[in-house]
């Protein structure tokens, strides 16, 4: 994949995806460390171990091995990990085995995944974007986890989200239904396609903001393959008092990305795009200090008995209550 990082120029991201494809692996082997995941481990150290180490960039037999880690038909040649990665077979397995265990014993089976997900799934996937696991909301893509924050924002009517022309439509969308019910104000503005350099987009919402923003919203990396200056925005945002709200559908598995080091608040991603996880998985970042202004539609009132135990097994899917 090639991106354009605005402030360092061109960047061609082979040294990072290697770093990326280390983090990957880790990623899994913390994740098959309970439950019935440990299915898949044998087979995908072996899958690691059958590889070998590349000879040379253009070494086709080890490219050969790789692609029989896949399940791709023969002739099918697929290049568009931005819209859907396809995960290893040893990830399909464990996927199947999990459809398994959960026809043999649905009871047992389903108190085991949320276990595994509360104990397992969520500190892994903080570890690989340098959070918390209290501050992961595990979704089903970046497009839940944009709709889950666009929503969850206190925000009043007149309230202002300033947003780019740069923006996916699964990133403006929830924004434009929330102004559409609630009356906030969003404001996209135009940033040059191609941009030369990253002062351009700072200085354009820098311009854009305004005392009644409470919100600034971007890709960190374009579908063109921009690379936004995340760090720099969110400081922007911060020092004026603004939420900063990124779509990462893009970055994360392409590029390293350390939410802490980047400054942002919230922060939204896919997990079966660049890091080949299964269909259906994402995450979302809410800052811990962001929490009591950010509110999922998922929670029920503690004062109701009946709803403890749903609430409980949610909290493996959203924001728990303990940090």
């Amino acid at each position: 994949m090639l991106m354009f990082d605005l402030g360092r120029k061109i960047r061609v991201t082979g040294n990072k995806l290697s770093d990326s494809g280390s983090s990957r692996r880790n990623l899994l082997r913390s994740i098959a460390a309970t439950g019935i995941m440990p299915l898949v481990m044998p087979a995908l150290d072996a899958s690691a171990g059958a590889l070998g180490v590349p000879t040379a960039p253009d070494d086709e037999s080890r490219w050969a091995k790789v692609r029989a880690q896949f399940a791709f038909a023969q002739e099918h040649v697929y290049f568009n990990n931005a819209s859907l990665g396809s995960p290893p077979l040893p990830v399909l397995n464990a996927v199947a085995a999990g459809y398994r265990a959960f026809a043999a014993n649905p009871t047992a089976a389903k108190a085991e995944y949320f276990e595994s997900l509360e104990t397992a799934v969520r500190p892994t996937v903080a570890r690989l974007l340098g959070a918390n696991a209290g501050e992961i909301v595990l979704t089903r893509g970046t497009s839940e986890g944009l709709y889950l924050l666009a929503n969850g924002m206190e925000l009043q009517p007149g309230d202002e989200i300033v947003t780019t022309t740069h923006e996916h439509p699964g990133g403006l969308t929830p924004w434009l239904v929330r102004a559409e019910r609630s009356g906030i104000v969003v404001r996209q503005v135009a940033i040059p396609s191609p941009i030369v350099s990253p002062e351009q987009p700072l200085e354009a919402l820098s311009r854009a903001l305004s005392p009644r923003t409470k919100v600034l919203f971007f890709c960190h990396v374009t579908r063109g393959g921009l690379i936004y200056p995340v760090k720099e925005l969110c400081s922007l945002a911060h020092s004026k008092g603004i939420v900063s709200a990124i779509d990462g559908a893009q970055a994360v598995g392409a590029l390293p990305v350390d939410v802490r080091e980047l400054g942002c608040d919230l922060y939204a991603t896919s997990l079966h795009k660049w890091t080949l996880a299964p269909a259906g998985n994402g995450a979302l970042y809410v800052r811990a200090d962001m929490r009591p202004r950010f509110r999922h539609p998922f929670q029920s009132s503690s004062a109701c008995p009946c709803t403890a135990g749903a609430r409980d097994r949610r909290a493996a899917l959203f924001l728990s209550r303990s940090g």
